[in-house]
């Protein structure tokens, strides 16, 4: 549970606010800030905002940055080398970028499917900050022949 952060409104100033990696402040930039004001921040394109999104001069000191965390990757080379496409997409980019705490459904190429599950074809990617394991597809013989 989070507590509402109380800050000093009379104290020192600060300088040049903190960064983030792979995040933008979004809010004008001063050389300095009076204590109690803030700056807003943004992650960049596909990375995920952990923490709050502000942070605020506090006599002297800045509170806590935000993280922006990574997104999952997915090749397409690696989807092709699998036999699998990415469900409902046409045109797949050559790096799928999945937020953290999203997913993506994937689903085996027609005549296929997957290696373990041999009755599934289709299968949902979560993005949770460990490796994505992407499942092999194999053909689908009896269906080939029938």
């Amino acid at each position: 549970m989070d507590f509402p952060l109380c800050i000093s409104v009379r104290g020192k100033n600060c300088s040049g606010p903190p960064r983030t990696e792979n995040g933008d402040i979004t809010t004008l930039s001063e050389k300095l800030y009076r204590s109690g004001s803030s700056v807003e921040f943004r992650c960049q394109t596909y990375y995920a905002m952990e923490g709050q999104n502000r942070s605020f001069c506090d006599n002297g000191t800045w509170t806590k940055v935000p993280i922006c965390l990574d997104p999952c990757v997915i090749s397409r080379t690696e989807l092709e080398s699998q036999k699998i496409d990415v469900k409902d997409e046409i045109d797949v980019p050559e790096n799928i970028f999945i937020q953290r705490g999203h997913s993506i459904e994937l689903t085996c190429k027609t005549g296929y499917v997957l290696e373990a599950y041999s009755s599934q074809s289709a299968f949902v990617i979560q993005c949770d900050g460990t490796p994505s394991v992407i499942p092999k597809c194999k053909g689908d013989f009896k269906r080939l022949i029938l």
